[in-house]
């Protein structure tokens, strides 16, 4: 793990006290259970001046490259000033990850689109984003606080990983559905010139299940998750032809755009006007939705505005949300 791993990263000013040749050791530091390793360096020493190398990466291993850069991670102390065998200069892999591939109509599914780089030589951006067909699609907007993000080895070689896309889909149709390329633009770069490649994520199929028959009811209205309800007034009396607000608010893990409320039956006593709906959805996949009723008694009395059920289609089994509201005084 990255956490466990302390770099020493050090110059030396050398000022030698005789003429001759001398040796300065091999320096070797394991990580990850790979060794990296520069070469020993020779050096010279006599009574004469000599001119400064016309190349400075030349005169010691630990000589930064061109363009010169300072290290400021793990992966540029690795990747820049250690011999070019440690690593493909140019490598770049391209991953996409997916929480499921087998799901029912609009349940959430998690894609997470990873970049590796190998050098810190390479730079990229987007080129072509996939057109998700058949897919209501959220993106995960604060990306920051990833923890898919920081460095990896692979085939012995270190990477630095990043997240590139993140993104909350719900399949809006059964069957195969196809998660098409990603593609991003590469650039090579180098003190003398920057060159342009186009590299593609796999493409990805899912499995849209239809919704199980057992179970599901006419007060099933769309809603796959695990959601939480609530019913309230925000009066607790009111004046004949008088508006009150009656708030529905469903609440939990899944989108909240695809609750519908069923048909409500007040009593003829009253005039409703059609719900107003407002909805949220998260970072985390976390929904809210509220309906907003107004509700105009025509008559003084007792009123009793009617409970409901609704199903909602988990994973593992099927939830009833069952709402039963206070008992409404109308003067």
């Amino acid at each position: 793990q990255r956490e466990n791993i302390k770099i020493f990263f050090k110059r030396y000013r050398l000022q030698s006290k005789k003429t001759g040749t001398f040796k300065i050791p091999s320096f070797a530091l394991k990580i990850h259970r790979q060794t990296f390793k520069t070469k020993p360096v020779f050096i010279t020493v006599s009574n004469k001046k000599s001119k400064a190398p016309s190349n400075p990466s030349q005169s010691s291993p630990f000589a930064l490259p061109i363009p010169l850069k300072i290290p400021k991670s793990l992966f540029d102390i690795f990747t820049d000033p250690f011999p070019k065998e440690n690593r493909k200069k140019t490598d770049i892999k391209l991953k996409l990850i997916l929480n499921k591939d087998s799901v029912y109509k609009t349940e959430m599914i998690r894609a997470n689109w990873l970049i590796f780089q190998s050098s810190g030589s390479i730079d990229y951006k987007p080129y072509e984003i996939p057109s998700l067909k058949g897919f209501w699609k959220e993106e995960i907007k604060d990306k920051t606080k990833s923890p898919l993000s920081g460095t990896q080895v692979i085939d012995k070689v270190l990477y630095r990983k990043t997240l590139l896309e993140s993104l909350w889909l719900f399949p809006l149709q059964t069957g195969k559905l196809i998660i098409d390329p990603y593609s991003i633009q590469i650039y090579h770069l180098s003190a003398f010139q920057s060159q342009k490649e186009i590299k593609s994520f796999s493409s990805r199929y899912i499995t849209v299940k239809e919704l199980p028959s057992e179970g599901l009811d006419n007060s099933f209205t769309g809603a796959v998750g695990s959601f939480e309800v609530k019913a309230s007034l925000k009066e607790k009396s009111a004046i004949v032809n008088q508006p009150v607000s009656y708030k529905i608010i469903f609440k939990g893990l899944g989108h909240p755009r695809f609750i519908s409320l069923p048909s409500l039956r007040f009593p003829p006593s009253v005039q409703t006007y059609p719900p107003v709906e407002r909805s949220y959805f998260s970072d985390l996949g976390e929904g809210e939705k509220e309906f907003e009723i107004l509700i105009i008694p025509k008559k003084t009395g007792i009123l009793n505005i009617p409970s409901f059920t609704l199903s909602v289609l988990t994973q593992k089994q099927t939830n009833m949300c069952f709402i039963k509201p206070p008992l409404f005084p109308s003067l």
